[in-house]
């Protein structure tokens, strides 16, 4: 298995700039807030290849923020 890194994607739509977060291997991927994909954004920023502790913390603020909503 590829290693998992978090993206950071901008993308311009309809003249304002979105930023997208995602989750992805090289191989595909998980968004995890933004647009949709739709081929006109590039990736900006790119973390360190994550560890299963780095997905745990992602996990638990994302679910600690569905809790809140």
């Amino acid at each position: 298995m590829a290693e998992r890194v978090l993206g950071v994607r901008f993308s311009v739509w309809e003249r304002d700039g979105l930023l997208q977060l995602d989750i992805g291997d090289g191989q595909g991927g998980y968004r995890l807030f933004g647009p949709k994909f739709a081929g006109d954004s590039r990736r900006v920023a790119t973390s360190r290849p994550l560890t299963s502790r780095d997905i745990n913390e992602i996990r638990r603020y994302l679910d600690k923020a569905e809790q809140e909503v």
